[in-house]
């Protein structure tokens, strides 16, 4: 992370950093799919809801672009940001009615990305902590168990 910036302003860093790769690779005639893992997913949702407010002539063909999350923070079924809400300042809600192909892939029991229903109950609580710490990470290809990219892919 860029050293005196903080997370509203790394969210909107990214966010035109990921806007203007897109632009590039569909003006190359390319098709995306943009990956967002963990923090990540934060501008990859904040891009979701800006081009969907954009003028409708204005935005990239869904048939052009498509959006993987995978650990998502804000996930609307599960997300801890979506959970408690008040934690969840700046982080932008993915989107429900998004045009764009999406898949949102959650490990379960993360409690990032797959929180209890019900926060009340103290062994789900403890199983979310323990599913964080033990479990969020094992996307990464540098974790000693986690998957490698071609796995991931």
């Amino acid at each position: 992370t860029p050293e005196g910036l903080d997370y509203q302003q790394l969210l909107t860093t990214g966010t035109s950093d990921l806007d203007q790769a897109i632009t590039q690779q569909l003006g190359e005639g390319n098709n995306v799919a943009v990956f967002g893992y963990s923090e990540s997913t934060a501008i990859a949702n904040q891009e979701m809801v800006n081009l969907a407010a954009l003028p409708a002539d204005q935005q990239p063909s869904p048939a052009d672009l498509q959006f993987v999350i995978v650990e998502d923070l804000a996930n609307p079924d599960g997300g801890f940001a979506t959970r408690f809400p008040s934690t969840a300042d700046g982080v932008p809600t993915t989107p429900a009615d998004t045009i764009y192909p999406t898949d949102i892939y959650s490990i379960e029991y993360s409690g990032t990305s797959d929180f209890p229903q019900y926060p009340a109950d103290l062994l789900a609580d403890a199983n979310a902590i323990a599913g964080y710490t033990d479990l969020h990470p094992f996307l990464l290809p540098e974790w000693p168990t986690g998957f490698s990219p071609s796995e991931i892919a």
